[in-house]
């Protein structure tokens, strides 16, 4: 079975609780992770890579928090997958030094980079505003319906 990771699904998730939020002022982290119900923590270091990947901006202080870079509707969810989890590659052959020694034998590997292209580009489509737009951050069910425990 394929598996998201959970650094990638709450961070989605925090990210559209940020976008839902609009421009209007920085989001804190303690009220995103409250709202979801997440680890503080873990929300922190989803945050630490969110910003260093010039995804959202901090601002410190009693009126700090986190604001979108950018708008929503450029903010592709391919890379919240590279600046969460690294390059996209579902199978050690697609690397750029893979490890197996049967590749030039393998029947496998046109089928997996065949995959890996078509879950790239459906990501590459799809924007934090389509996830925004498709969940109501106002209620907890986000909450109950997406993060598992």
């Amino acid at each position: 079975m394929l598996t998201i990771s959970t650094r990638i699904r709450y961070g989605l998730l925090a990210l559209a609780a940020v976008g839902a939020s609009g421009e209007r002022k920085p989001v804190r982290l303690n009220s995103i992770a409250d709202r979801l119900g997440l680890s503080f923590k873990y929300l922190e270091n989803i945050f630490r890579r969110l910003k260093q990947g010039g995804l959202v901006h901090g601002t410190r202080g009693p009126e700090g928090g986190y604001v979108l870079a950018r708008p929503a509707t450029d903010i592709f969810l391919d890379e919240v997958f590279t600046v969460l989890e690294g390059p996209l590659v579902g199978v050690e052959c697609l690397e750029d030094d893979p490890a197996c020694g049967r590749l030039e034998l393998c029947p496998l590997k046109n089928v997996w980079k065949e995959f890996q292209d078509a879950m790239a580009g459906f990501l590459s489509r799809r924007t934090l505003a389509d996830i925004i737009r498709n969940a109501d951050l106002k209620r907890d069910a986000v909450r109950s319906a997406c993060v598992r425990r």
